[in-house]
């Protein structure tokens, strides 16, 4: 009857060791898989970085990610800042410069206002010394 009085606390402690093990281990498969979650939604926001939707989702899985690593107790300011620099990164490189015959040329637009005063003096809209003022100061911006 000794042994059981001894041996009841030793099976106890190994059942316990046992399922804290298991939590442990359950809990570690739950981090790995949200790690793999955010990494894979980052790598689909590198392939289409101007997506609004794949951001969203790289952010919701990067704050799920993030709490998990926290034991589920809230995502800080710093983790935010990291999320949004991951998310940056992925998508790094996206911004692309316009093509020439999008951007505006100054001087085109200049000519178009130098026009636009022409056609306002000879309708009688604006007067001769209103005309000079106003052509001289679209010049100055050359």
């Amino acid at each position: 009857m000794e042994w059981l009085c001894c041996g009841f606390p030793i099976i106890a402690f190994f059942i316990w060791a046992f399922y804290s093990n298991e939590a442990a281990k359950e809990r570690a498969q739950t981090l790995e898989s949200a790690k793999a979650a955010y990494e894979e939604s980052l790598r689909y926001l590198r392939e289409r970085p101007t997506d609004p939707t794949m951001r969203a989702q790289a952010l919701d899985f990067g704050r799920r990610y993030s709490n998990l690593t926290r034991s589920h107790s809230g995502v800080t300011v710093y983790d935010e800042v990291a999320i949004k620099n991951d998310i940056d990164a992925a998508c790094a490189g996206t911004v692309q410069a316009a093509a020439p015959e999008q951007l505006e040329h100054p001087g085109g637009r200049m000519a178009e206002r130098l026009q636009e005063l022409q056609r306002l003096l000879d309708a009688g809209l604006i007067t001769r010394e209103e005309h000079e003022a106003a052509r001289a100061k679209v010049l100055s911006e050359l």
